[in-house]
């Protein structure tokens, strides 16, 4: 099989246009409100501290490296990556999002045998909502979505044609107020002689009117990487509820990097 000379920046951008898809038990113990710590305001340098860093995954992410560095992303944005957008836009419409943030980390290779791409992909996404019904409500119709697209196809980011082939939710531990997981494939027609399909496992998880997304995503076989989300998110939560009680806390302007 012809091998694209780019073919080593492959796994990380199709991986990158996985995880736009999503943006997807420690419980609310405690917690007064349907809120509870989210009701405060929250500001955009505290979404983006909120993220996992690399040195918080765990040891088997260590050869790991960035896609797209901690960040915010607009709604725009969402909108823009979506599968199809105009769905996206009125689910934003229906449930106002205040901010969000993101991340995306990847490992790529080239397979010794076939030539062909392989990897790993790891992102997370936090996103700030009006209230704790808009962060439910979204969550569900982004699920529901991803089933109902099944089989749809679309041009992606990269001009390449894409193909939605597979979505199956499952149900993960408690993590937070809510959570729910899905797994999902999407193909990429790169060229006649190229399709690659990338399958993602996303665990979603709600605590107030905060919604955040862990997603492993591989051009590697099919992988059961329900687990390993799950334990991600729950990493993820510890650390957004630290940055709620204000336990970590970002750096000032101009001082040291967080």
């Amino acid at each position: 099989m012809a091998v694209l000379p780019s073919v080593r920046f492959l796994v990380p951008l199709i991986a990158a246009l996985v995880c736009a898809l999503v943006l997807a038990a420690c419980g609310g113990g405690g917690e007064e409100g349907r809120e509870g710590l989210t009701a405060r305001e929250i500001t955009d340098e505290e979404l983006v501290l909120m993220l996992l860093p690399k040195a918080e995954m765990g040891e088997q992410y260590a050869g790991l490296s960035f896609v797209h560095d901690p960040g915010l992303t607009t709604a725009d944005d969402i909108i823009k990556d979506a599968f199809q957008p105009e769905e996206q836009a009125e689910d934003l419409e229906r449930f106002p999002l205040v901010s969000a943030s993101d991340v995306v980390y990847a490992e790529s290779t080239i397979a010794e045998e076939s030539g062909e791409p392989t990897g790993q992909t790891v992102g997370f996404a936090v996103y700030l909502f009006e209230d704790a019904e808009a962060a439910s409500g979204y969550v569900e119709e982004e699920l529901a979505d991803l089933e109902e697209q099944v089989g749809s196809m679309r041009t992606g980011p990269a001009h390449w044609d894409q193909k939605l082939t597979a979505a199956e939710r499952f149900k993960p531990g408690r993590i937070g107020d809510e959570s729910h997981g899905i797994r999902f494939t999407l193909t990429s027609f790169v060229d006649p002689s190229l399709t690659i399909d990338a399958r993602a496992t996303v665990v979603w998880f709600r605590r107030g009117r905060l919604l955040a997304s862990v997603s492993i995503s591989t051009t590697m076989g099919d992988p059961d990487f329900r687990k390993a989300a799950e334990a991600l998110a729950r990493k993820l939560d510890e650390r957004i509820q630290a940055v709620l009680r204000g336990e970590l806390m970002p750096m000032p302007v101009g001082g040291p990097g967080a």
